[in-house]
């Protein structure tokens, strides 16, 4: 990510051009309880904020950063007027007196918590700005364009690990037939533990080991084969194989992929109207994105997966 400084300008315009016009943003932070905005202001990733901490980033102007004398030091990179506080008190008085004036302000709130990821401000905060009068608008908008895009650099390493995440699969799957074959012992740890061989050869690297789900364990949002619960595969079973990883490089992102298929020729009836359905469904949402795209309008992810319920229900 760019330095703080040198992105600054840019959040002050797409503030200014904001519908509605908002007069700033106010980044709220207590205990490193506001992670995104941490890794905006590019604070170290191990910093530690003992006490409230609050960025005032004004549509037009110098931003103010308040700070408590104890973590004061610790911001003294970010570009703005610092104003220190020792008490409650004093860190109340000095937000009111510049925020004089506001009506309008962003903060990390999302109403009625619709996008839990971006709610990291609490309520009672919430009530303290809004006695002073202010409207509470969500940050995302301004966020998004900052924390939620990647480099050209992390696109072709989400890619590289998404080649190595299908070449896996692709492996599994021909493990598996070959072993059903030959009616030759093979469990779902067995895949596990070759999805994990092939992306750990690759230089990937992963969170959580793969999913190898047989049968009814496929249903199972969260079930991850253990010594346990570990299952045979066998012809006639539905297999579901969920994979992700990243290459083992500072900034990479994760790519993940699940795959379902049913060990034989004849799937069951219920399973081929379930497949169709989904790729139905997923023609349908990758069409509307491409038209949204090639017209150039705005499109959520929110609105695409709208178009692909729609056409499951």
């Amino acid at each position: 990510m760019q330095p703080f400084s040198s992105i600054l300008p840019e959040i002050q315009q797409i503030l200014r051009r904001h519908t509605p016009t908002l007069d700033g943003w106010l980044m709220y932070d207590n205990c490193c309880s506001n992670p995104r905005v941490i890794k905006l202001l590019g604070l170290p990733p191990n910093i530690f904020l003992t006490r409230r901490f609050v960025y005032w980033i004004p549509a037009q102007g110098e931003p103010i950063k308040i700070a408590h004398f104890v973590d004061a030091e610790l911001t003294s990179a970010l570009p703005g007027i610092l104003f220190i506080y020792s008490s409650w008190q004093e860190l109340d008085a000095i937000l009111k007196v510049n925020l004089q004036g506001v009506h309008k302000i962003a903060m990390e709130y999302s109403p009625y918590n619709r996008i839990p990821t971006i709610s990291q401000v609490d309520a009672g905060t919430i009530e303290w700005i809004r006695d002073l009068k202010i409207k509470i608008f969500s940050s995302w908008s301004l966020l998004e364009p900052f924390v939620a895009k990647l480099t050209q650099t992390q696109m072709e390493m989400h890619r590289q690990a998404s080649a190595v995440i299908l070449q896996a699969m692709d492996g599994a799957w021909k493990l598996i037939q070959e072993k059903v074959k030959k009616k030759e012992r093979l469990t779902e740890l067995d895949i596990q533990n070759y999805l994990l061989h092939v992306l750990e050869k690759h230089s990937c690297i992963t969170d959580h080991p793969p999913i190898c789900a047989v049968g009814p364990h496929a249903a199972s949002p969260h079930y991850a084969p253990t010594i346990q619960t570990n299952c045979e595969i066998g012809e006639g079973d539905l297999v579901l194989i969920d994979c992700w990883c990243k290459k083992k490089e500072l900034h990479a992102h994760y790519a993940d992929h699940t795959q379902v298929a049913f060990v034989g020729k004849n799937p069951p009836q219920n399973f081929v109207r379930a497949y169709k359905a989904v790729v139905e469904a997923q023609q349908g949402a990758l069409a509307f994105l491409k038209d949204r795209i090639e017209k150039g309008v705005d499109v959520t992810g929110a609105e695409v997966d709208i178009q692909a319920r729609t056409i499951l229900t």
